[in-house]
């Protein structure tokens, strides 16, 4: 997979779908919001990577992005919600993280496997437990800090770390 940050933008459904993938950097160009007044639905699973100056282009394109219209974000990699947790803007209250990936990691044999969240099954709008350890993986990032994203989109999540 090539590294070199693309945006596909199409509608389907009533829907404004953008498939991004590659690294977001200083060189990514984000397309204008053409799905206005439709929810916007973003793929990010192959979203490779992302640094500062690429998450700044982030943060302006979703500034042009009306604060009424939702957006909900699919499969998206643990370096953004890691990102996003410590930086204010790069996610709004019209935000929806509809699905996510969580880093855990083999105990026994150290491999890193990354656990796709899915909201509605994994957890709910307002609530979701997260379990430190399950069978032989053990949580690879801080949870209290990781999860904070969440909250910053809906004050009102409960998050339960067991």
């Amino acid at each position: 997979m090539t590294e070199t940050f693309s945006v596909k933008e199409r509608t389907d459904k009533g829907m404004g779908i953008y498939e991004m993938a590659g690294a977001m950097n200083e060189t990514s160009k984000f397309p204008p919001i053409l799905s206005v007044g439709i929810p916007i639905y973003v793929d990010m699973e192959k979203v490779l990577k992302t640094n500062s100056p690429g998450l700044q282009l982030w943060i302006k394109w979703v500034r042009t992005i009306d604060k009424m219209q939702k957006v909900h974000l699919l499969k998206v990699p643990d370096h953004f919600i890691m990102s996003a947790s410590m930086v204010e803007s790069i996610l709004t209250r019209n935000f929806v993280i509809e699905s996510f990936y969580v880093p855990y990691v083999n105990v026994n044999t150290n491999l890193q496997q990354k656990i796709l969240l899915t909201q509605g099954v994994d957890y709910q709008p307002n609530a979701i437990v997260i379990n430190k350890r399950f069978n032989d993986m053990e949580i690879d990032v801080s949870p209290e800090r990781f999860f904070l994203c969440l909250k910053k989109i809906n004050p009102g999540m409960m998050i339960v770390i067991k």
